[in-house]
């Protein structure tokens, strides 16, 4: 950017003003007013505890003797306007309430060939004002007389020199509140002291306060890209009024009390921002902020996996990402874990920290991230933390974790649920930072994660499965007894009930569309949603294709294996539709399809569609169907 800095001397003054004099016979009549400087005019640097730090403005004028002239100055923002156009610079003016401007006006007669207005700056008004290099006092000449017209304005800077606080502790921290097995529990209160901290000592005293405010945290989410709601009153204490540091000295201490038993059952925050009068806080040091959420919750949703993707970078053979969303405890990512072999290491890491991102597809109000360790592997997950974005570019970071290795335990594996505020995203990212397992033979720390989840919130708990109990099952299509129709209430995902398919099944009478499955609960139940597996062999899970869910408190009479009458008849109720196009997703589940709570005793499940179909046979699988409430 353009600056014309003119800087004086007294001898450079003496020399214009003389000059100017012994010409004066040579000046045309007329008195003409002018400012001997020209551009940006700097002041000295002054500080925040100054009064009344200036800059002098100098005015002369032309002329006979005999002639008199009066001036003033005043801010000006068309000529500020001016001044840009010409220079193609981007200055801004300064409030007026960070100045004065004296005095009102100047005569200048006889021989009186110079003046001086005085721009007076409020330092305390210039403390915390944005783009401070880019302010600036717009100043425009005016006279009874005669104005140049190429040196009637001037721009002047102030040069406001400030030292910069910052809390040396600054950071942000994640706590889980309330009893939990190893994770970093913050169950007890206690103290921690903030050191307050000048880059250099101060001419004066000066001070500076903390503020746990809404605007506080308002400005941290801003700046964070977070969604972070203010922690009830008395989570965090201090010791209120001002912190004075003294002449001289480079730092203050203070004490603030930290008690999470005040946090409640939901995320939430504390921002300590340090604020100041006297001092440029610096804004990547101005905040120490506890995060706190919650063991456990009840008021959450799954969302369905389906058509999710997860990129990793690193990992093991073919344990890739995709693993973490296939709805199959039994397989899981690996991290590399041997210098050779097949592995994808693109950095030839030997430990973490390892990061994979998963893609939900569209952006989706979240309020939940949950890991699940690998069977008898759960010290391989040991430290790290989520971020969460709406865009792919950027991210906040909203949960960490810190597993104590000493406490942790291989055989409980969660899955482990890092609750945080609900947040828009469509993309989450998780970083391990650190594996308790101890390092294997080829000198390499272990990271495995078998499946990942994601909560979105609700205003009720979340539905639980009902007991599968005094169950049955019909189907008019099945293959035989191993893929009977009572596989679908066993309680085990990895079995599953099949249509028939070929010379040898049961049901040779139905070996296409539509195929339809009832199930008796024994009892009417209350239930508000329904809970889907698909079957357990990559080979054929987009088999089934699209069809729909009904209930009904009394059930019917008809013939409802051969006929979709009993749709039409007021005794069923769609509660739910369902539609997986081939090759999107390997996520055989859980699938969880809500509906508002109603009075059933049957279900029925009516497949209209497969993605499995030829001349001889179109093909279905479920594995697994659950009641919820």
């Amino acid at each position: 950017m353009k600056r014309n800095h003119i800087i004086f001397a007294m001898a450079a003054l003496s020399f214009a003003v003389s000059a100017c004099e012994n010409n004066r016979d040579n000046a045309l009549p007329g008195a003409t007013a002018c400012f001997l400087a020209e551009g940006v005019l700097e002041s000295a640097p002054f500080y925040v505890v100054d009064e009344d730090p200036a800059v002098t403005l100098r005015v002369f004028r032309s002329g006979y003797y005999a002639e008199s002239l009066t001036v003033s100055v005043r801010s000006s923002e068309s000529a500020l306007e001016t001044y840009n156009s010409e220079n193609a610079t981007a200055y801004k003016a300064l409030p007026q309430s960070a100045y004065r401007i004296e005095p009102e006006r100047i005569t200048l007669a006889g021989d009186e060939r110079s003046g001086a207005f005085q721009v007076i700056f409020d330092p305390m008004q210039l403390v915390g004002v944005e783009d401070p290099e880019n302010l600036v006092v717009p100043v425009e000449l005016l006279s009874d007389g005669n104005v140049s017209a190429k040196r009637n304005i001037l721009l002047v800077h102030p040069n406001l020199e400030q030292i910069a606080v910052e809390i040396d502790e600054a950071a942000t921290l994640f706590y889980i509140t309330g009893e939990n097995t190893y994770v970093n529990n913050a169950a007890n209160a206690w103290d921690q002291t903030l050191t307050l901290k000048l880059a250099r000592p101060f001419e004066a005293d000066g001070t500076v306060a903390l503020d746990c405010s809404q605007a506080a945290l308002d400005a941290y989410n801003a700046s964070h890209g977070t969604a972070f709601r203010l922690a009830p009153e008395g989570v965090v204490t201090f010791e209120a009024g001002a912190l004075t540091i003294a002449k001289g000295e480079t730092e203050v201490r203070t004490t603030i009390h930290v008690d999470p038993a005040k946090v409640g059952d939901e995320p939430c925050a504390v921002p300590v921002r340090l604020t100041s009068d006297y001092f440029e806080v610096a804004p990547e040091k101005s905040i120490y902020l506890l995060h706190f959420a919650p063991t456990t919750r009840e008021n959450y949703l799954p969302i369905n996996r389906y058509g999710w993707q997860c990129e990793t970078t690193h990992f093991a053979n073919s344990n890739n990402g995709t693993l973490m969303i296939d709805g199959k405890p039994g397989t899981y990512w690996d991290a590399p874990y041997r210098p050779d072999g097949n592995m994808t290491n693109p950095t030839g890491a030997d430990a973490p920290p390892y990061s994979y991102k998963l893609d939900l597809r569209s952006v989706t109000e979240i309020c939940a991230v949950a890991l699940q360790a690998r069977a008898s592997q759960a010290k391989r997950i040991g430290a790290g933390y989520i971020e969460v974005s709406s865009d792919n570019l950027r991210w906040a970071k909203v949960a960490e974790f810190d597993n104590d290795e000493s406490l942790q335990s291989n055989t409980e594996v969660g899955p482990f649920v890092y609750w945080f505020e609900p947040t828009s995203a469509r993309f989450v990212r998780v970083t391990i930072t650190r594996s308790n397992a101890p390092r294997n033979g080829y000198g390499f720390s272990e990271v495995s994660v078998a499946e990942t989840f994601v909560y979105k919130p609700s205003d009720a708990p979340c539905p639980q499965r009902l007991a599968q109990s005094g169950w049955s099952a019909d189907t008019n299509s099945y293959h035989n007894a191993s893929y009977s129709v009572a596989k679908l209430i066993d309680g085990n995902v990895s079995t599953y009930w099949h249509t028939a398919f070929n010379g040898s099944s049961v049901s040779q009478d139905h070996m296409f569309l539509p195929f339809t499955v009832q199930i008796d609960m024994a009892a009417v139940q209350r239930l508000n949603g329904i809970e889907m597996w698909r079957c357990d062999n990559n080979g054929s899970i987009d088999d089934m294709k699209a069809g729909s869910f009904w209930v009904s408190e009394t059930g019917d009479t008809s013939d409802w294996k051969n006929s979709q009458a009993w749709t039409q008849n007021g005794n069923w109720t769609k509660v739910g539709e369902f539609n997986f196009e081939k090759g999107i997703s390997i996520c055989r589940g859980p699938f969880c399809y809500l509906f508002p709570e109603t009075q059933a005793r049957y279900i029925r499940i009516l497949i209209t569609e497969s993605n499995n179909k030829n001349t001889v046979r179109d093909c279905a699988q479920i594995a697994e169907i659950y009641a919820l409430r």
